[in-house]
């Protein structure tokens, strides 16, 4: 194999171990819970790796080419998983139904990645829906319409969450954190916000 391929192989291997290596930024508990999940999906990984070093040595750059792909899915997956981790856990007296991740396609908003979770109170059944969103271009965007100056003009009520700003409008909390723009919508106003009090914020602001 020349040196170039070597090269290569050193290169890919390095990127994506380096990918997985970063990706330790989540809530502790939720992580034990998830384990078994992550610990598949990187053994996963590992295969594909060592069978694509295979490809590469046959000169084979269409079955490296369909490996690498599918390692890119693999990491949007434990990616997605991660990030889903870092929804805010049910507040006493509510019930969280089973949260979700997506990563959303190029074609459509630029490309995303999100996650979004349901809670529901016991008492009369109410809904509280928190979504994350980043890799997206909307999140530049949303971020200009909570410059102070902007918001000056504007007659949407705004609330700090932490050293966040949020705003508020027609029902829905949002805000920035970090590179992730956060939605929560549905309930009273006093569970919107007790749910943006109780989001995870250094752990989103290191979520990149």
């Amino acid at each position: 194999m020349n040196e170039n391929l070597k090269w290569v192989q050193r290169l890919g291997m390095a990127a994506v171990l380096c990918g997985m290596a970063s990706l330790s930024y989540a809530q502790d508990e939720a992580v034990d819970e998830q384990g078994d999940f992550l610990d598949q999906k990187k053994q996963e990984m590992r295969s594909t790796l060592e069978q694509t070093v295979e490809f590469l040595d046959a000169d084979d750059f269409v079955k490296v080419k369909s490996n690498v792909e599918y390692l890119n899915q693999l990491m949007g997956q434990i990616r997605g998983e991660q990030f889903s981790v870092l929804l805010p856990v049910a507040l006493d007296g509510w019930a969280a139904g089973e949260p979700s991740s997506q990563n959303v396609s190029q074609m459509a908003f630029g490309g995303a990645l999100t996650a979004n979770g349901g809670y529901t109170a016991n008492d009369d059944g109410r809904e509280v829906i928190v979504e994350y969103i980043t890799d997206s271009p909307m999140i530049g965007a949303f971020s200009m319409m909570t410059n102070p100056m902007v918001m000056a003009q504007s007659n949407m009520p705004t609330f700090r969450i932490g050293t966040y700003t949020f705003v508020e409008d027609n029902s829905e909390l949002k805000g920035t954190i970090g590179s992730v723009l956060v939605s929560i919508k549905g309930g009273a106003q006093e569970d919107r916000l007790a749910y943006a009090n109780a989001l995870p914020v250094e752990a989103l602001e290191e979520f990149k």
